[in-house]
């Protein structure tokens, strides 16, 4: 069932992208990520550091759909995590026609207050036009946030 659920938000992340005419490239910013559960879409933030978790009580997991053509080996995202007990974890997701997860893969990055930003990578992951990435955007510590401020493919 919580893979059923996962391939439902997920799906509906790159379908809503298509919807909003997200033409390809080979880079994007955090804001095109959204919740992946309603109650949280006032927990969340955009300025031109991406998409940042406002919330000082709860984490909030996002789902990015990338519609991104790929130029490079390695799929990279920046993210700064500013909150030293919670780590910022992202997800993978290579999805078929139907909506099912034919790949996925997870990395993640352990923060402190005033850090400066991280990558996170993918070597080699799949590249067809249904990939979703998902991520876990740590809370606010001592009213510092945390952010999800790239995405894009390198080498």
């Amino acid at each position: 069932m919580r893979t059923l659920i996962l391939t439902v938000v997920m799906l509906g992340a790159v379908l809503s992208a298509k919807a909003y005419g997200q033409s390809g490239g080979r880079t994007g910013t955090g804001n095109i990520c959204s919740p992946t559960s309603p109650t949280d879409y006032d927990k969340l933030d955009r300025l031109q550091y991406g998409v940042h978790n406002t919330s000082s009580t709860t984490d909030v997991q996002v789902a990015c759909p990338l519609n991104l053509q790929a130029s490079g080996t390695v799929f990279k995202a920046l993210v700064y995590n500013r909150n030293a007990a919670v780590p910022f974890a992202c997800y993978y997701y290579e999805l078929d026609s139907n909506g099912l997860v034919l790949y996925s893969a997870s990395t993640s990055v352990n923060g402190a207050l005033n850090s400066g930003y991280q990558v996170m990578t993918w070597s080699n992951p799949p590249t067809s036009n249904n990939m979703v990435i998902t991520c876990t955007i740590p809370k606010t510590a001592s009213g510092q946030w945390s952010h999800l401020t790239w995405l894009g493919w390198g080498s």
